[in-house]
């Protein structure tokens, strides 16, 4: 099952590793060379499908805002936590 989360990268590492092992079956990578991933940490919220220790794969959409649009956001997500 696939569905699009929106979260927030924490941290990431700065170069590409192997895959741990047990992430992925060794009959799905016999005969290729396995693929290097980077791996990151991110805070993203549970709607409660979500158990500890689960894994995933994610496209990153990586954007660049405004120094006027971070502080609407900012301000707009202030007030909205205060409201409710």
């Amino acid at each position: 099952r696939v569905l699009p989360f929106t979260a927030i990268l924490l941290t990431i590492t700065p170069s590409a590793t192997e895959i741990e092992p047990g992430l992925v079956s060794r009959d799905q990578l016999k005969g290729i060379t396995a693929p290097l991933y980077y791996v990151g940490t991110v805070l993203l919220p549970n709607p409660g499908d979500l158990r500890e220790g689960m894994t995933g794969t994610a496209k990153i959409l990586v954007r660049r805002d405004s120094i006027a649009r971070f502080a609407w956001t900012f301000t707009r997500d202030l007030v909205d936590r205060r409201v409710w």
